[in-house]
């Protein structure tokens, strides 16, 4: 029997999908490559290139393997600047119904789901734990906040059994880093460590460019592909459906990472610009994860942001052009 992995060509995904194989685990990819890079799937794993609000397609996937569990990272990134975000929004949210559907009807009754700290918003406590209420107030969290009650709402019809985790800011990167960088630090960062930006936009909603910007809980990608491979192993131990933050416990603010960067690359200039934000980031996200270390028995092996700058930086400085230059099946 096989895990099914959707958006196992993005990100984070592409990283689970080696994780899996690793573990000897059969491995089903399903991408539309919309975002995600062929490249980066495992060479072992079934691939189909698909998008997976096409149920007839994701249909016959189901039809040709043996799925017994999934994996479920496929999204559309949201941004609050864009002049389509309700059409994304929805592109998400019917990614999730196709696949409940689908799921139910070959009768697969387990499934992880790459959530993120997104839905928290504007948490005030901190560290964050997973009772604090989801309160989202930017696109991408309020998505995966219905994603995640679409989960709740399933397993009260039908019995499904999942496991939520939610992800705080990923960085590194073995096998691919995120394409669509506009929000992503790191990356756009060492870009400019590369030379490929002029300068790093900083934003400092609710701060002045003196008292610096919002503090993150970076987290390496492939210790977040070591907890969605042992949520896999939870739900096949019978375990109950629960909800998990990922993270270290530990926070930065965009200048120590711009500062890391300098010391990990040796290349120390690297421009920053101060904009003022839109005011819906919040000042501090930091993660409680004593739930998935105890539960999931979660143990990060990569939990420094030198080490998470140094695999980012290693990929970024043998890819400069990234998979999109030399992407190879686009229909």
């Amino acid at each position: 029997m096989s895990i099914l992995v959707a958006g196992g060509a993005g990100y984070i995904g592409s990283h689970a999908v080696y994780t899996l194989i690793e573990k000897h685990e059969k491995v089903v990819v399903v991408d539309s490559l919309a975002t995600g890079q062929a490249e980066a799937v495992h060479p072992e794993a079934v691939f189909y290139q698909g998008d997976i609000r096409d149920r007839h397609f994701l249909k016959q996937v189901f039809a040709n393997e043996d799925i017994e569990t999934v994996m479920h990272f496929a999204a559309t990134p949201i941004s609050s600047k864009s002049d389509s975000v309700f059409a994304s929004f929805n592109e998400n949210i019917t990614g999730m119904e196709t696949l409940l559907a689908v799921m139910k009807e070959f009768g697969v009754g387990r499934i992880v789901f790459a959530s993120s700290a997104s839905v928290y918003g504007n948490a005030k406590d901190g560290p964050i734990t997973e009772e604090t209420e989801p309160r989202p107030v930017h696109p991408h969290g309020k998505a995966k906040w219905t994603m995640e009650k679409m989960l709740m709402e399933a397993e009260k019809a039908s019995g499904l059994k999942y496991v939520i985790l939610r992800s705080f800011n990923a960085g590194g990167a073995l096998l691919a880093d995120a394409e669509d960088s506009d929000t992503h630090l790191i990356s756009n960062v060492l870009r400019a460590a590369l030379g490929q930006k002029p300068f790093i936009s900083l934003s400092y909603d609710g701060h002045t460019a003196a008292e610096g910007t919002c503090i993150r809980d970076y987290v390496h990608v492939q210790d977040l592909a070591e907890a969605h491979v042992l949520a896999v192993s939870h739900l096949r131990k019978g375990g109950e459906s629960r909800t998990f933050n990922l993270g270290y416990g530990e926070g930065y603010s965009a200048e120590q990472v711009i500062q890391a960067a300098q010391y990990v690359t040796g290349i120390s200039l690297i421009n920053m610009r101060y904009a003022e934000g839109s005011g819906s980031a919040p000042d501090t996200l930091i993660a409680s994860s004593s739930r998935a270390r105890k539960e999931l028995g979660w143990t990060p092996k990569h939990n420094s942001l030198i080490a998470i700058i140094r695999d980012a930086w290693n990929w970024h400085s043998a890819n400069p052009n990234g998979y999109g230059a030399r992407r190879v099946r686009q229909g």
